[in-house]
């Protein structure tokens, strides 16, 4: 069963243990309510492409522009840029 594609702005979250939450939402942090629809808890295996470009606060990072989170078939979060 193939894992959906999630689009919208990836929140990573650093735990003190170094595993990774991303959480998809509709607005990037401090811009509003976030409206996360999507989440990858506890992740260790987390590809951000290099054309995806993050702004770092803390343990907190968010892409600055949509993006889309996926699976890959190795079990690798992916975070690419949108294709049009």
């Amino acid at each position: 069963m193939a894992i959906p594609t999630d689009r919208g702005y990836a929140i990573l979250t650093q735990t003190a243990d170094g595993k990774l939450t991303i959480g998809v939402s509709t607005s990037v942090p401090h811009a509003g309510d976030n409206h996360v629809f999507a989440q990858h808890v506890g992740e260790t295996r987390v590809h951000v492409d290099p054309s995806v470009q993050l702004v770092k606060h803390g343990q907190l990072s968010w892409t600055t522009t949509p993006v889309q989170v996926f699976v890959g078939t190795d079990g690798l979060v992916n975070i690419a840029p949108t294709r049009s």
